[in-house]
């Protein structure tokens, strides 16, 4: 019997979440777990469908700091910004801008 697509999301999200905490390059995770790397890299491209979906790493937290600290921030991608001076939602709306580069 096929997998369900959520079924499938579900499967994908768990290694997802597991690649990015391992300390492995997503490369070297998929030869250790057994897993197709072009497979790994379609759904690591795929935008969540749901809030659920959502890997904790781009899950937002609030945070109280003071206005004159800039703070870095820095992307999966590899991408770093250094923000000084925006407000919580600010930073929250920067950061869907640049993880969802070239959508419309």
């Amino acid at each position: 019997m096929k997998a369900s697509t959520s079924e499938k999301r579900r499967f994908w999200a768990k290694h997802l979440r597991s690649q990015a905490t391992s300390g492995l390059s997503k490369r070297r995770y998929c030869l250790e777990k057994g897993l197709g790397y072009s497979h790994f890299l379609y759904w690591f491209k795929q935008k969540p469908s749901q809030p659920t979906d959502l890997v904790p790493s781009q899950a937002f937290i609030p945070l109280a700091l003071p206005l004159s600290s800039p703070i870095e921030i820095v992307l999966t991608s590899g991408i770093r910004v250094r923000v000084p001076q925006l407000s919580s939602s600010e930073i929250a709306n920067l950061v869907k801008e640049l993880t969802h580069e070239g959508t419309p």
